[in-house]
């Protein structure tokens, strides 16, 4: 049960992430700009 909990725990903080990423994704292409996001948040902007 504890499991499942922590699982969940971690996925909902994997979607907050991803929610976070595809923002700063869509604003880059906002400003006319290509973004690469990796996994480690690193976040290369390319003209």
């Amino acid at each position: 049960m504890m499991y499942n909990k922590k699982r969940e725990y971690i996925q909902d903080r994997r979607d907050d992430e991803l929610d976070g990423i595809g923002n700063l994704m869509q604003l880059y292409k906002f400003n006319g700009r290509d973004v690469m996001a990796l996994d480690n948040n690193v976040y290369f902007c390319t003209r």
